[in-house]
């Protein structure tokens, strides 16, 4: 979804008769998320388990671009939700990017780390493609906006069963080190 928004964003707010600046500014307001969902979400990290984290700020990412898809077309208002979106998209990311390596054992850590950025620039590819495709077939603004949340979505779950995973892992383990102790 990160890849759809930074290459649709500027066309898709451009058909709704914004003016250019104006579409440099919520273009812009997409990135500034980031930047300050990536700093919010670093004490949360702290706090939450780094997949928990991950997985409630892809679920407000989801709900973030339903909003945006179906709420006004003012300026402010599309400020606000597309830096929401960036807040909670690119916050997610960055907490995914900076936890995944802790699920790999150290003999496959980059290996895994590898596959996890190699999937995502898969998605770098398909999800601007799927996005152009559908506007082909005129698809509007708030349909393809509402469609991004359902990989959001699917994200969240995914980081959620991640955790699921990782606890029973570490339950595992200390199950195996109380063994071996008696």
């Amino acid at each position: 979804a990160i890849y759809f928004f930074n290459s649709w964003l500027p066309t898709l707010l451009g058909g709704r008769g914004l003016s250019g600046k104006e579409v440099v500014v919520i273009s812009t307001s997409l990135q500034f998320g980031g930047i300050i969902g990536t700093f919010l979400a670093a004490p949360i990290v702290v706090r939450l388990a780094p997949f928990l984290t991950t997985g409630l700020l892809y679920l407000c990412a989801a709900v973030a671009m339903v909003v945006l898809g179906t709420g006004g077309s003012g300026f402010g208002f599309l400020i606000c939700a597309v830096m929401a979106v960036g807040i909670f998209l690119i916050g997610a990311q960055s907490v995914l990017n900076a936890s995944c390596a802790n699920v790999y054992p150290p003999s496959m850590r980059g290996t895994g780390v590898g596959w996890g950025f190699g999937v995502g620039r898969a998605g770098s590819v398909l999800s601007p493609a799927i996005a152009g495709f559908l506007l082909a077939m005129h698809w509007s603004p708030a349909q393809l906006f509402l469609i991004a949340a359902v990989p959001t979505l699917i994200a969240a779950a995914g980081a959620l069963v991640v955790l699921r995973l990782v606890r029973l892992r570490a339950r595992s383990a200390a199950a195996a080190g109380e063994i071996a102790a008696a």
